[in-house]
């Protein structure tokens, strides 16, 4: 209760030791609450879950799929490393997390996420630093869409009611979890750069021959594309 309470009221600098003082528990205890007691955080999420379908203002929500990152002094928590941090707006040491909102025009709640752990974390070089943090042994290097797939088809098992997804361009542009909505019949809206080419109807995929007579690697588009407003 005390840890949520300080994370809830300050508004910067949300460490265990500032949190501590916040809250006027030592910050070595926060610590060791969050990194060795044995409370679930899945369980958590789920009895929040739990509590949001059944709850009328959440009826008629959307999905909001996108990331979230956290600067980090060091390269020592799970998954840190010199990555975009989209709060800063560069390539920085951080922390990048995956996260569903439930969003309606009155209410915005967290329901779901997971650590983005970078693909240098599954070479054979961090295997004591990865049993160190606790990466679980089953996990391997997914993609910040695949990601957010697992975590839309794990909300949806679950039966919480959203009646479509929305996203940034890092995930709209992503052909392959555009696919997999799709076929899951899940309503989406997602960005897409301000280059995208878009063909109003099919274009033509040449693969031009070469001065030898072979078909080449790159094939030309030939349509009328339109600009992306």
């Amino acid at each position: 209760m005390r840890y949520l309470s300080g994370l809830l009221r300050m508004e910067t600098k949300r460490n265990f030791a500032n949190v501590g003082r916040k809250t006027e528990v030592p910050g070595q205890n926060l610590q060791h609450f969050i990194s060795n007691s044995p409370w679930s955080a899945s369980d958590l999420i789920a009895a929040v879950q739990s509590e949001i379908k059944s709850h009328p203002a959440f009826q008629e929500a959307i999905l909001v799929l996108d990331e979230s990152a956290e600067e980090k002094a060091g390269a020592e928590s799970a998954g840190a490393g010199r990555q975009h941090d989209g709060r800063l707006g560069k390539i920085e040491m951080s922390q990048v997390g995956v996260f569903l909102s439930l969003v309606t025009s009155q209410v915005n709640t967290w329901i779901d996420g997971e650590l983005y752990i970078p693909a240098h974390w599954f070479e054979a070089s961090y295997a004591e630093k990865r049993k160190t943090v606790g990466i679980p042994d089953q996990r391997t290097f997914q993609k910040k869409p695949e990601l957010g797939w697992q975590l839309i088809q794990r909300v949806q098992a679950r039966g919480i009611p959203f009646q479509a997804v929305v996203m940034d361009e890092l995930y709209g542009r992503n052909e392959v979890l555009r696919q997999q909505l799709n076929q899951a019949g899940i309503e989406y809206y997602g960005d897409v750069p301000v280059d995208t080419r878009v063909f109003l109807e099919r274009p033509e995929v040449v693969y031009p021959l070469t001065k030898r007579g072979q078909p080449a690697k790159n094939p030309k588009i030939q349509g009328q594309p339109y600009e992306v407003q």
